[in-house]
C-alpha cells in the first residue's frame, strides 16, 4: 500500500467523477493491484471456490464508485474498501447457503455431490454476525479486523490508518481473534 502516495491518491479519488475515462482507468489500475493482492490472500485463507479475487475486486469497485463519495485520505478509502469486500463475501455466502436450502429449487436426482459441506458459507455468515454485534460495542476493534483480515494490512499500516500504536493494534488483534474464536466455537 505504500506505493501509492497518500496525498496523490486522496486528490485523485476525490476528483474521480470529473476525470476523463482514461484518467479514471489509470487511477483504477493503481488501486487494483493492492486490492487484488489482499483479495488473493483473503480468499486463499477462506478456500472459497465460488469467488475469485478478480470478481471480489470488481464487485468492490462497483460498490465504491457507483455513487459519488468523498474520501478523507488513502486510509479511509482502504477502510471502506475492506468493508465492501467483507459485505460482498457475506452476500455470496448467504446466497450459496440459501441455494443449498432450496432457493431457486429445481427437481434433481440425488447424488453425493449435492451434499457438499456448507460449513464455509456458515462460517462467513457467523463471522459477519459476530462483527456486526461487536461493531455496536467496539467499532475500532472491527476496523482493525477488517483492515488486517480483509485488506491484508500490516500492524504498522493499521496503526497509521487508525492513529493508534502498533502495540495497541497487536493487542486488539489478539483480543479480536480470541473473541471471534470463542463465539464461533459456541455456535
Amino acid at each position: 500500500m505504500k506505493s501509492i502516495a497518500e496525498e496523490e491518491l486522496t486528490l485523485a479519488l476525490n476528483a474521480y467523477q470529473e476525470k476523463s475515462q482514461l484518467e479514471q482507468n489509470q487511477l483504477m489500475s493503481k488501486i487494483y493491484h493492492q486490492l487484488r493482492k489482499a483479495a488473493c490472500v483473503r480468499l486463499k485463507q477462506s478456500s472459497s471456490n465460488d469467488l475469485s479475487p478478480t470478481v471480489l475486486v470488481h464487485e468492490s469497485f462497483l460498490k465504491l464508485f457507483t455513487n459519488e463519495q468523498t474520501w478523507h485520505n488513502r486510509d479511509h478509502f482502504f477502510a471502506v474498501a475492506s468493508t465492501a469486500m467483507r459485505q460482498i463475501m457475506v452476500d455470496i455466502a448467504r446466497g450459496q447457503s440459501a441455494a443449498k436450502r432450496g432457493g431457486n429449487a429445481q427437481e434433481v436426482t440425488y447424488t453425493e455431490e449435492l451434499c457438499a459441506d456448507t460449513s464455509q458459507e456458515k462460517q462467513v455468515i457467523l463471522v459477519n454476525e459476530v462483527l456486526s454485534e461487536l461493531d455496536e460495542a467496539n467499532p475500532q476493534l472491527v476496523k482493525i479486523i477488517e483492515l488486517k483480515y480483509y485488506v491484508g494490512l500490516t500492524n504498522e499500516e493499521v496503526s497509521e490508518a487508525l492513529n493508534v500504536s502498533r502495540r495497541t493494534v497487536q493487542r486488539r488483534w489478539n483480543e479480536a481473534k480470541e473473541l471471534i474464536q470463542s463465539k464461533l466455537s459456541t455456535n
